[in-house]
């Protein structure tokens, strides 16, 4: 009896440190399990997403009209040269131009002739105007009674030679006049002038002042064309607007083109960028200042560098319909633009690219201990 209690004890002992086995065991394997789920949460907050794109590569193309028609003279440059903001590529034949430019600079300097005339003209008259006004002094009554005297003797002169047929009437004539005018002004500082005299000088004053003025107006209107006529000649030149490489080439030389034709297509190179569209369910892995990795088609061991400069507000397309597949909504692309880091291998326009964005993603988050 005793040997079978002490058989029952012993085998109640051993089914209890069986049961707190096991009690152990399970504490163990539950914690193993949610170490990992916690591993595993803690690896798909640094999960990383990689989303690429296929575009194709630009560069700005700035399109170069000719702004005057005409006879090309001379080329300057070649397609596929690399050319520089305000050098000539070619010239178009300004001859004619020319000759208008000499006529317009003889017309202005007659005008001004014709002023610095009217200017001498019009201080003559207020001149006279004045010495009519304040009466002669007595020193110019006697300067004006010896010029009327050499007038007279002069006159007297020329009858003689005009009587013997060595001057002409014209000659004579001239003479008279100069005479008769000396003779008025001597009588008018010594008598005065009369009222009339006075109004005729005033007039001779107005109409000197009048023909200035309209001299004037001629002048501007002469420099307006002549300014014209400059800018004729300066077109005649075809400047490069940008600096760049000569993509295009549509000037020969003797060849007549027409104003607003194509004269040249330039590709600045300096700064070449990539449109990608993405996705509207692949846009939140896109943001601004974002780094890519560009590779090239051409340049299968060759990448570059790049950067999302501007993500465009609004979508541009739908690049999916609305299907029973897709859901009941338009898939639409939103564009993106790259810019491409400094490359050391040529690049050009229209080259396909496959531009690589990478982000890293949460996922799982909701998922915890």
């Amino acid at each position: 009896m005793i040997f079978g209690g002490t058989t029952m004890q012993i085998s109640r002992k051993v089914r209890r440190g069986f049961v707190i086995t096991i009690i152990i065991v399970a504490i163990a394997i539950v914690f193993f399990i949610l170490l990992g789920q916690l591993d595993k949460s803690e690896g798909a907050t640094r999960a990383s997403a990689t989303l690429e794109v296929q575009s194709v590569l630009e560069m700005t193309e700035t399109n170069l009209s000719v702004q005057l028609s005409g006879e090309v003279k001379a080329v300057n440059v070649s397609k596929g040269d690399t050319v520089k903001k305000g050098q000539v590529l070619g010239i178009i034949d300004d001859e004619g131009l020319q000759i208008k430019r000499a006529q317009a600079e003889a017309g202005i300097e007659t005008i001004q002739g014709q002023i610095r005339s009217a200017q001498a003209n019009l201080a003559g008259a207020e001149a006279k105007l004045t010495q009519i006004q304040e009466g002669a002094r007595p020193e110019e009554i006697v300067q004006l009674k010896s010029k009327y005297d050499l007038a007279e003797a002069n006159c007297q002169r020329m009858k003689i030679l005009y009587q013997e047929g060595a001057i002409s009437q014209v000659e004579y004539e001239s003479a008279v006049s100069d005479r008769d005018i000396k003779k008025a002004q001597y009588e008018i500082s010594v008598k005065g002038a009369k009222a009339s005299e006075l109004k005729a000088v005033q007039a001779s004053v107005s109409a000197a002042a009048a023909s200035i003025d309209s001299l004037k107006g001629q002048l501007k209107n002469a420099q307006y064309s002549s300014a014209e006529i400059e800018l004729q000649l300066a077109k005649t030149k075809i400047l490069s607007p940008v600096d760049g490489v000569l993509n295009q080439l549509n000037l020969k030389e003797g060849e007549v083109v027409s104003a607003g034709s194509k004269a040249a297509t330039i590709v600045n190179d300096s700064k070449p960028w990539i449109e990608c569209n993405i996705k509207e369910t692949d846009i939140s892995k896109v943001k601004t200042g974002q780094e890519v990795n560009i590779r090239f088609g051409a340049y299968k061991d060759k990448n570059l560098t790049g950067k999302v400069v501007s993500i465009n507000k609004s979508a541009d397309f739908a690049v999916k319909r609305a299907t029973n597949e897709n859901g009941s909504f338009d898939i639409k692309a939103y564009g993106v633009k790259v810019e491409v880091d400094e490359a050391d291998i040529p690049l050009y326009a229209g080259m396909t690219v496959f531009v690589t964005f990478k982000s890293e993603v949460a996922v799982n988050e909701s998922k915890g201990i």
